[in-house]
């Protein structure tokens, strides 16, 4: 008898174990219509479900005030082009690090936090603290010239906008596919699962600690999703079905003849529906024997600009 009940009290450890590692899981549906990037609900929201934030990451500082259950939750949407996020937070003071006396790190205080993982193996202990890990994060910092709901586009194409009630706040983002690549240098899979993760920091004037709301990830190794993500959720998109390129077609209409002088390379990736269609240049020398330094720089949408080498 006393074997038996060993042998159920490990069964039921085991079990325990297993429920401790699964990752929340979360279907995208495909937008009807293309959400306005304005940090406003607009009606296309309705279409879809809302994941609540409500777990705290690693309370050691102690649990986040972020409202009740389910009154701050993220929602999302895809097309072709890209990744479309909302975030309702629920705050009970609203604390951005420039309401801070003397500033400090934006990411001590309060702002969302987003992340991405375009792996084929999501489950690789790395996160985008490593360049070129195929880990993403988005979290651009909450300033007072933001908070209207303008819109701010970022360098790598991607979009956000705040809109700021206070205490509380809704950040509404754009990720273009083209923007996430995986540890392989390729596009994004629409039809494999994504890592994906939102955390929303937390500080208080009276309680001035970062304390963290995520969706996902809990810490339970005390390692966040900044450094490892294979605690994160996973997202896969309903619908999404990958077309493939099937012709590049290249020209371009003149040529540099003087300095500083820009020059466009036009591409036509066919067909006009392609799932990917980013493209990587490089520039090199016609002699592969000619040693001296390339003059030229190619941005990622085929501009060439001239390099002027100081002697």
């Amino acid at each position: 008898m006393r074997k038996i009940f060993t042998l159920i009290l490990g069964v039921l450890f085991v079990s325990a174990a297993f429920a401790q590692l699964e990752r929340p899981r979360a279907v995208i549906k495909k937008a009807e219509v293309k959400p306005v990037i304005d940090g406003v609900f607009d009606e296309v929201w309705a279409t879809t479900d809302s994941f609540a934030i409500d777990r705290p990451y690693d309370t050691a500082n102690g649990a986040p005030t972020l409202g009740e259950p389910g009154e701050t939750y993220w929602k999302a949407l895809w097309d072709e082009d890209g990744y479309y996020l909302i975030v309702k937070v629920t705050d009970d003071a609203y604390y951005p690090n420039y309401l801070h006396e003397g500033g400090g790190d934006a990411w001590m205080y309060d702002k969302p936090e987003i992340y991405f993982d375009v792996n084929y193996v999501l489950e690789d202990g790395l996160g985008p603290s490593v360049s070129g890990s195929g880990h993403h994060q988005m979290a651009p910092d909450m300033t007072a010239a933001k908070e209207n709901g303008q819109l701010n586009t970022e360098d790598n194409t991607r979009q956000h906008a705040f809109k700021v009630d206070a205490p509380n706040y809704v950040a509404e983002y754009f990720v273009p596919w083209a923007s996430l690549t995986n540890s392989d240098g390729g596009g994004v899979d629409l039809e494999a699962e994504i890592g994906f993760d939102v955390s929303i920091n937390d500080s208080d004037p009276d309680n001035n600690t970062r304390r963290r709301g995520v969706w996902a990830n809990v810490g339970p190794d005390a390692t966040e999703a900044w450094s490892n993500m294979d605690q994160c959720g996973i997202i896969t998109l309903e619908g999404a079905q990958v077309i493939y390129v099937e012709e590049i077609n290249i020209s371009v209409d003149g040529a540099i003849t003087e300095d500083n002088q820009q020059l466009q390379v036009n591409v036509e990736v066919l067909p006009a529906d392609a799932t990917n269609k980013s493209l990587k240049w490089k520039v090199r020398k016609a002699d592969p024997n000619d040693m001296t330094p390339v003059r030229a720089t190619i941005s990622p949408s085929g501009l060439i600009t001239p390099v002027i080498m100081k002697s």
